[in-house]
């Protein structure tokens, strides 16, 4: 990755732009999405009902052995809206200072959460456009994990590179909220806490033998902080 100064002013959306994101992850994916009887009457339905009670039985045992707490939906929007604004604050926190190695958070003012994922965008944008850059998707990669909280797969990826490489820095913003949101809103990570781990090895054995957007790493070069990521509760 070069070692070059991410622009000072680096494009960055509007709080109202970001919340109403945040708030959207909880939508359904699609302006048009099936009734319940025309799921009840498709073939996938009829295919997956033994794997749904299967599941279902499974839940039940976790709740009842207090190992998945049973919670009722939250009806305070807002509180809702702090919670997913804090857990996105801290995921970009935990990888900047691993793509802005050159401004210590401690020597600077606290960057709001527009304001760092503005940066964080920019550097990712700027590694994928430079020559010098060994592997030029490596920042975009780590930026992917912090907006969406899960590792993306390849498809991802590669997807996302292409949208962004003719866009200006605040089209690369919103952009990258756009096909994060699609990935968050399927997995529901929006309120996932990461840590990035630089002094060893993580290997996701478990997690990435039984669910596949713990794949990420895979096709990527070695760096410290791709090979410890952690993905929380």
């Amino acid at each position: 990755m070069p070692d070059h100064a991410t622009p000072a002013s680096a494009a960055h959306l509007s709080r109202a732009h970001v919340d109403s994101w945040l708030l959207s992850l909880g939508a359904e994916v699609g302006e048009n999405p099936p009734s319940i009887e025309e799921l009840r009457a498709s073939a996938s339905w009829r295919v997956t009902k033994p794997l749904r009670a299967v599941r279902g039985r499974e839940r039940l045992s976790r709740v009842r052995s207090r190992r998945l707490p049973f919670r009722l939906p939250s009806l305070d929007a807002s509180s809702d809206l702090e919670s997913s604004r804090e857990a996105l604050h801290q995921r970009l926190r935990a990888i900047e200072p691993h793509l802005l190695p050159h401004q210590p958070s401690a020597h600077r003012p606290a960057l709001s959460v527009e304001e760092l994922l503005g940066e964080l965008c920019a550097r990712a944008l700027a590694d994928q456009s430079s020559e010098d850059s060994e592997h030029p998707r490596a920042s975009l990669w780590l930026v992917i994990v912090a907006v969406s909280g899960c590792f993306p797969d390849h498809n991802l990826l590669l997807g996302l590179s292409r949208d962004i490489s003719e866009a200006t820095e605040r089209e690369a913003v919103a952009r990258i909220l756009h096909h994060c949101g699609v990935w968050a809103t399927r997995h529901g990570s929006a309120q996932r806490r990461i840590s990035v781990v630089d002094d060893k090895i993580v290997a996701f054995v478990n997690l990435t033998g039984r669910f596949g957007f713990n794949s990420g790493c895979s096709g990527l070069p070695a760096r410290p902080w791709l090979a410890g990521i952690r993905l929380a509760r």
